[in-house]
């Protein structure tokens, strides 16, 4: 459930949507390289307190919660005498197939189709499964063949020759997947 509510808040917090999207995965930040890429992202040569307010609260997330270990969003370490946080190192956990699959449909409602291809999932900067959890092209091909196969009803994908097509069901929405979800997780 953890990679739901990452999931929201990287679509509806102003600051995780700025560290899921504008936070390059695969580096490293200490708080004080978070608060200048927060001022810098505003447009200011100085960070100003609420900058340091807003990194304190991330990195509060990240090493409070499963978000930033297990999730792969701020991996907590240390260099030297400084802790710092890395972004999209590999995960110890790939985030469930279907949060991966309730983060394709909250884009879809965004974008209001159901008919998607799966590399804008990559290009288009929203919030994705790629943007959200750093997963790549191939482990979001992955869950999703993995997710059609299990859950027919909910996702149809077509990976041939040039073809990367995911086809979500019309009649199903991004809640549902969350009670699908809550209902295999207890079974």
């Amino acid at each position: 459930m953890w990679a739901v509510i990452w999931s929201n808040l990287s679509e509806n917090s102003p600051l995780v949507n700025w560290y899921s999207l504008h936070v390059p995965e695969g580096g490293s930040y200490s708080k004080s390289e978070l608060v200048n890429l927060m001022a810098s992202f505003r447009g200011q040569d100085t960070p100003n307190r609420t900058d340091t307010n807003a990194a304190s609260s991330l990195i509060g997330t990240l090493t409070k919660s499963p978000i930033g270990d297990i999730l792969n969003q701020g991996f907590e370490s240390k260099r030297g005498n400084e802790k710092i946080y890395s972004k999209g190192a590999p995960p110890q956990e790939t985030p469930p197939d279907l949060a991966i699959l309730y983060t394709i449909y909250r884009y879809a409602a965004r974008n209001e189709r159901k008919r998607l291809i799966a590399s804008e999932l990559i290009t288009n900067k929203e919030v994705t499964p790629h943007w959200a959890f750093c997963l790549d092209y191939n482990a979001i091909r992955a869950a999703l063949v993995r997710l059609a196969s299990k859950y027919p009803d909910l996702v149809h994908v077509e990976f041939s020759g040039n073809l990367d097509n995911i086809n979500l069901s019309e009649s199903e929405t991004a809640i549902d997947i969350v009670k699908r979800y809550i209902t295999d997780t207890i079974h």
